[in-house]
């Protein structure tokens, strides 16, 4: 018996996200735009001497400090919109970066001779405090080089109570049927496919592939897998990524009568996307 692949009792929330995230997207990267824009003007206009009389010590501090507090909104609006802190890959980058180069761009316009220095100090000061501040909070949610992984990822590495030691790092299994043949393809029309089978040297096996359906602007789904008979045991549990955009999938909890998966995306996506996922759970004799 096979459990449905996930429950959603919350399809009008989730409809309502659809349209909030790429409309949030939308006037993150309009109001990036704005900053940036408003930088170069006054880069232009320092260049062509339109600038000549330097502002005074307060309005200089109340800008640096007005502009830092909006590159803090924008970067939050990106994080609630799923873009991780600091991305890896370029363009997401650009737009985590640009913000900040823009405001440095802008203070440096408006530094003219003859600024108040505490003013000045003042400035620059809320920006940098800003960048500090998000830096340390990236640390912080980023788990240390070398670190020892915390509880919850021995499940996602297969740790269990009826097995030895978990093998890691596992590796997508090639030939694991019962009829030698791989598990990695499943039909469109097909949500769940499981196989179940006795191995001298592996024991109780229960392998299959699960597909996950997300809707535009959604992150996060469980999927449910039942065994019926139950096992002998808690099983030991691998699990990798198929198919699908870039997603974490976390083993929230084995049971001899069955797992739930936690799959949740990297980054939300404004159209419907699939993850199909391989496991294999197994207690060994």
């Amino acid at each position: 018996m096979v459990a449905p692949v996930a429950r959603s009792d919350r399809a009008v929330v989730r409809q309502h996200r659809a349209v909030r995230v790429p409309l949030a997207q939308a006037i993150l990267a309009a109001a990036t735009a704005m900053l940036v824009a408003l930088a170069c003007y006054l880069v232009w206009r320092r260049a062509c001497a339109g600038l000549q009389q330097p502002l005074s010590g307060v309005l200089l501090w109340a800008m640096g400090a007005g502009a830092a507090g909006l590159v803090a909104a924008i970067r939050g609006g990106w994080c609630w919109v799923g873009m991780p802190p600091l991305p890896q890959r370029w363009p997401a980058a650009v737009l985590w970066l640009l913000p900040t180069l823009a405001v440095l761009t802008l203070l440096a316009a408006l530094s003219l001779p003859g600024t108040s220095r505490l003013g000045g100090l003042a400035a620059w000061g809320s920006v940098l405090a800003g960048e500090a501040v998000w830096l340390a909070l990236v640390r912080r949610a980023r788990p240390a080089a070398g670190a020892a992984p915390p509880p919850a990822a021995a499940a996602e590495t297969g740790a269990s109570s009826c097995a030895g030691p978990a093998q890691s790092p596992w590796q997508l299994p090639v030939d694991l049927r019962a009829d030698g043949q791989t598990m990695t393809e499943l039909r469109p029309d097909v949500s769940q496919q499981l196989t179940r089978f006795q191995s001298p040297q592996q024991g109780d096996v229960a392998e299959g592939l699960l597909r996950t359906r997300f809707a535009a602007g959604q992150r996060s789904r469980n999927v449910h897998v039942a065994f019926c008979p139950p096992m002998s045991g808690r099983p030991r549990v691998d699990v990798a990524q198929v198919a699908g955009p870039a997603t974490r999938v976390k083993v929230a909890d084995a049971q001899a009568f069955g797992i739930r998966f936690d799959v949740r995306l990297h980054a939300a996506s404004p159209h419907e996307e699939n993850v199909l996922i391989h496991f294999q759970a197994r207690c060994e004799p």
